[in-house]
């Protein structure tokens, strides 16, 4: 068998070690998104953890005073609004994950 070099072979050789090249950097960044989505993910559980926590310590301080009852309700209501953010953001990388 004899192998001979043209410009064709030559050609060949460079367009696939390029494509080789581009495939193999493709799968690292995808490997990276996928990992910062995975830290994303459980950042944001652990923001609703540490919320859910900090929430039941403030209930169990102000739950049975009524001299705060106004800052209660008000608390409810940031507890709320901050409930609803974390949601966005869940939803949010949920909805990036499968993009």
């Amino acid at each position: 068998m004899q192998f001979t070099l043209d410009g064709t072979t030559i050609i060949t050789g460079v367009v696939c070690a390029l494509w080789a090249i581009a495939f193999s950097a493709c799968g690292i960044w995808v490997a990276r998104v996928q990992g910062d989505a995975r830290d994303d993910r459980k950042a944001v559980a652990q923001l609703r953890e540490d919320f859910a926590a900090f929430r039941e310590a403030v209930a169990k301080e102000y739950a049975s005073r009524d001299e705060v009852k106004d800052e209660r309700e008000e608390t409810r209501q940031l507890f709320t609004r901050i409930d609803a953010r974390i949601n966005e953001l869940k939803d949010y990388l949920i909805k990036a994950d499968k993009a």
